[in-house]
């Protein structure tokens, strides 16, 4: 892959666990937090599902301008390039979620969203560093599809439920079983079904193709009971508090 001409010629190379990797994912993070914090704040009910379809219509047009971009600008071949990996899809989702307001879609999103999104943060498959649009795109998606989830959480007043954490995984296998023939079929390798990405990442420690994908699978179960966790304990703690009164 080549940088285009019209690039500054300064472009670093993304460092995994450097300041800029750990500087762009906590401005990520952040932002996904505080601003809809600050709509459910200073927001009338009228504004916020305003704001919420602006935001779904953001989200579409990364989902549409990204692959166009990458495989256009970029080079790299269109079908590597599609929005089916889980972020990918959870910014899909979101735009339906966001739009429609729709608390079942949430149940899956929020897990993907947040875990599929903090996952990627800690390792990302980038080789680009600031300033490079890659970079910036990559940030860019992941804070859209984590900003959909907070502001669902946060604005909508949305929350998961014990058995949202079972349809989460009921939904990510069914997803992945999906992809599979994809990946077969377009030589890709979404959610790494096929291969562990070329960077370090967890599966490294889960043995080779296909082994790690059980502990890819064990994963997903751990991940989404600690996306679940804070409500756990929001619930105890509303409970203690009602048994003293």
């Amino acid at each position: 892959m080549g940088t285009p001409d019209f690039l500054p010629s300064t472009m670093t190379v993304f460092e995994l666990f450097g300041f800029q990797h750990w500087l762009s994912s906590g401005i990520t993070i952040g932002l996904a937090v505080l601003l809809p914090l600050l709509v459910r704040q200073l927001a009338d009910d009228k504004l916020k599902e305003i704001l919420a379809k602006v935001l779904a219509l953001c989200m579409a047009s990364y989902l549409v301008a990204s692959p166009i971009i990458r495989s256009s600008v970029y080079n790299f071949p269109l079908q590597e390039s599609l929005p089916l990996h889980l972020c990918g899809a959870s910014v899909a989702l979101g735009v339906l979620m966001l739009w429609l307001r729709s608390f079942r879609v949430y149940e899956v999103v929020y897990f993907w969203g947040i875990g599929g999104v903090v996952a990627a943060l800690l390792t990302p498959d980038l080789q680009d560093g600031f300033p490079h649009p890659l970079f910036l795109a990559f940030f860019a998606g992941h804070g859209l599809a984590l900003g959909g989830v907070t502001y669902a959480t946060f604005v909508f007043g949305f929350r998961p439920r014990p058995k949202s954490v079972g349809i989460a995984v009921g939904a990510t296998a069914a997803y992945a079983l999906a992809i599979l023939p994809v990946n077969l079929l377009l030589g890709s390798n979404y959610l790494y079904l096929v291969r562990k990405p070329f960077r370090s990442s967890p599966l490294d420690y889960m043995g080779p193709w296909p082994w790690y994908i059980l502990g890819l699978a064990v994963l997903v179960i751990v991940t989404c009971l600690l996306c679940y966790l804070p409500f756990t304990v929001q619930d105890r703690l509303r409970r203690s508090v009602g048994k003293q009164e």
